[in-house]
């Protein structure tokens, strides 16, 4: 009789070494996105170089935007440093990378809105981001939620101080609502990716959990004999006389067990007692 007692095959070792495709991919994007805040921080410090010290006069840009800049690049070399030194993914990291990014984005919108009326298009960046690399689309249509109220909120602003014409409204909800079209097909498309790479792993883990069972039969060939059962593979040669329980029970199993060993064994966890230490 053999007692049937799961073991780990081949694809257990891959999925425990390795994370999953899509993960790893996220890994990367996350990477990628980081090395954009990077470029973007440095763009903005260059233009405070150059308008202090470089003899440029460059209206609009004053010590809000620099500072907003500093917190940028420090953020990012942060975030760098993490993500080269964690091989698993963390979503958790994306998420508030994608909600500070959010923050500083609504804030340059804001001080540097004499510098430039095409920030709050940096949106359009953070929110693709989060659709792609946060893949709980509640947290997800969120940012995109706070990014449309935020490009509102700016344009209330500037509204109230006369600097724009009553019909950058049209603009402002013209954006918000392609800020939401964006998130949504992004979601759609990344949750698709992420389930077919999700298939791919796991015919993978079978193909390779095939390979190892055929392995063995190779390995078995020159008994003459080879059984096979449903659970733990090949029956080693040195066992001759084993046979598979009749039923996949666990309760038959156990009877079997029983009545076909010579005695049981108790292993208790601390002091037997009652008619256990008898």
């Amino acid at each position: 009789m053999v007692a049937h007692t799961p073991s780990p095959v081949a694809g257990d070792h891959a999925r425990t070494n390795n994370p999953p495709s899509f993960r790893r991919e996220a890994h990367r994007l996350l990477w990628i996105y980081n090395a954009y805040r990077f470029a973007l921080a440095l763009g903005l410090l260059a233009l405070g170089i150059a308008n202090s010290w470089g003899g440029i006069t460059i209206n609009g840009y004053h010590a809000g935007v620099a500072w907003l800049a500093i917190i940028w690049l420090a953020s990012a070399i942060i975030v760098d440093r993490l993500v080269a030194a964690t091989f698993h993914w963390h979503e958790g990291l994306a998420s508030a990378v994608v909600l500070l990014d959010l923050v500083l984005t609504a804030f340059l919108a804001q001080l540097g809105a004499e510098l430039s009326d095409g920030f709050p298009l940096l949106y359009l960046v953070t929110v693709a981001a989060g659709a792609v690399l946060i893949t709980q689309r509640m947290t997800a249509t969120g940012i995109a939620a706070v990014a449309s109220l935020g490009i509102l909120f700016a344009t209330a602003s500037r509204l109230s101080t006369g600097a724009v014409a009553t019909r950058e409204w049209v603009t402002a909800g013209l954006l918000g609502t392609l800020i939401f079209a964006l998130s949504l097909f992004l979601q759609q498309l990344a949750a698709r990716l992420r389930a077919a790479e999700k298939t791919a792993d796991k015919a993978s883990s079978q193909i390779a959990t095939l390979e190892e069972l055929n392995q063995q039969i190779i390995a078995h060939m020159t008994t003459g004999v080879c059984r096979i059962t449903a659970e733990d593979g090949v029956i080693p040669p040195e066992y001759p006389n084993l046979r598979e329980a009749d039923s996949p029970e666990p309760a038959r199993r156990t009877a079997l067990n029983v009545r076909d060993s010579d005695a049981p064994v108790r292993t208790p966890h601390g002091t037997p007692a009652g008619g256990a230490a008898a």
